[in-house]
């Protein structure tokens, strides 16, 4: 009985350092990829009807919004995202434009794009929020239910009534 018990406990402890050991591989696997600019957080939908640039746009949004990028982020050079997306530069430029315009990122000559410090995790999560529900709308719209529907199933879902 208790070399059984032995040789369980001895399967277990190997298992765990192997486990041990292949997180902590993906987590420096992770830390070079990021080193070395890979790990593409942007994702495009070539699908969608939406523009590309749009989709760039949002996609900083979210992510400030979940802030996995943060104040003084420095973002992929135009030219390497528009490379690494398969896209042109100029649609790249046209949504850090946009970004820039809104107060979402600031540009250093010379030096690249950066997350602006006056970005809050709430403002970047609220628009997100405003982006996707505006996507619904549109998809309700496209559907066939009609503004009084959409204000009606608001009514019943939002809490605080008007507020």
């Amino acid at each position: 009985k208790k070399f059984f018990e032995k040789t369980i406990d001895n399967r277990i402890g190997k298992c765990y350092i192997i486990v041990v050991l292949v997180v902590l591989l993906v987590v420096i696997q992770t830390i070079l990829s990021l080193q070395e600019g890979g790990l593409n957080l942007f994702t495009i939908n070539y699908q969608s009807r939406e523009p590309i640039y749009e989709q760039l746009y949002n996609n900083v949004i979210r992510l400030i919004g979940m802030e996995v990028l943060r104040p003084h982020a420095k973002l992929p050079t135009v030219r390497a995202l528009a490379s690494e997306l398969g896209i042109n530069p100029n649609t790249v430029s046209k949504a850090y434009q946009m970004l820039e315009q809104n107060g979402y990122i600031y540009s250093a000559v010379g030096k690249g794009s950066f997350i602006s410090d006056n970005v809050s995790s709430i403002d970047g999560k609220k628009n997100e929020v405003k982006n996707r529900l505006g996507e619904v709308v549109k998809a309700a719209s496209n559907a066939g239910i009609t503004k009084p529907e959409v204000i009606a199933i608001v009514d019943d879902v939002y809490p605080g009534g008007d507020k």
